[in-house]
């Protein structure tokens, strides 16, 4: 059992190494970060029907063998069910050819909320009106059953 963990974690570096890739009708470009979870690449579309960026999110080949491979299919339906403009919206789910479980997502091109700060010399005032509606974006996913469990500033794009 210790052994089968070890090789699935072994896999996990291959959500590391998508750059350039081709996902459905999206070329993986730049990676937009990494967490505990998995990875975010930015997307954009090369279909010839549409120009679009689009954040697509890969969790870690382990985390989905240990979570059940339809838990990213939950968690993307509880998300496609949020209305707020302060929440990212879902488009689909999906696995690659490789079997590797993947989330369409809006884009977001924003900075940082401790780098807007900063960079905008934002008061106190300023940072708390900011601060409500992170809070207010927060209540709403809980209210709707989700649970970010790693919220920081560099996971809040202003």
């Amino acid at each position: 059992m210790i052994g089968k963990q070890a090789e699935q974690l072994v896999e996990d570096h291959v959500i590391h190494e998508l750059l350039g890739s081709q996902v459905g009708v999206y070329k993986l470009t730049k990676k937009l970060g990494q967490g505990g979870m998995g990875a975010v690449y930015l997307g954009e579309r090369n279909d010839g029907q549409l120009e679009q960026k689009v954040a697509i999110k890969f969790v870690y080949p382990s985390i989905a063998a240990l979570a059940g491979y339809d838990f990213l299919q939950k968690e993307a339906q509880h998300l496609a069910n949020l209305e707020h403009v302060n929440i990212a919206k879902i488009f689909t789910v999906d696995k690659t050819e490789k079997s590797l479980p993947y989330m369409v997502m809006e884009y977001v091109d924003g900075m940082p909320l401790d780098d807007y700060c900063e960079s905008n010399n934002l008061n106190l005032n300023e940072r708390l009106k900011l601060l409500q509606k992170v809070c207010n974006a927060v209540q709403t996913a809980h209210q709707n059953m989700i649970i970010h469990a790693d919220i920081k500033p560099s996971n809040i794009l202003v």
